[in-house]
């Protein structure tokens, strides 16, 4: 009978050191954000409370290992060149087309209330 209570013992704490990892490792989090994009990191709560705006990142760069539940989301502040076709009849008859380019970039701006 002694052995029996030593056996449940042990399964019931591997069992339990078994679903305390997997709730350690699924809840922790580490974004990150890639180069030539600027991330906005905000705390998704698990069950209750509020989550918010937790910090900015530049990247290439990641916030480190939280328990909180963090995520990022990433904006893509690389300059995007769009291309235009231009084609004009003139008086004469003549086709002329040209080509257009136009260099967009968002200015990069961090905000630092943390």
């Amino acid at each position: 009978m002694h052995k029996k209570s030593n056996i449940f013992g042990t399964i019931a704490s591997f069992t339990t050191i078994v679903v305390v990892l997997l709730f350690a490792a699924s809840s922790c989090t580490n974004p990150s954000t890639p180069a030539g994009h600027e991330g906005y990191i905000y705390e998704q709560p698990r069950f209750i409370g509020s989550g918010g705006y937790q910090g900015s990142l530049v990247g290439p760069s990641n916030y480190g290992f939280s328990l909180l539940r963090n995520q990022v989301v990433n904006i893509d502040m690389r300059p995007n060149t769009y291309t235009e076709r231009f084609s004009i009849l003139a008086n004469d008859d003549l086709n002329i087309s040209f080509d257009f380019h136009a260099v967009l970039a968002i200015k990069q701006v961090l905000s630092n209330k943390s």
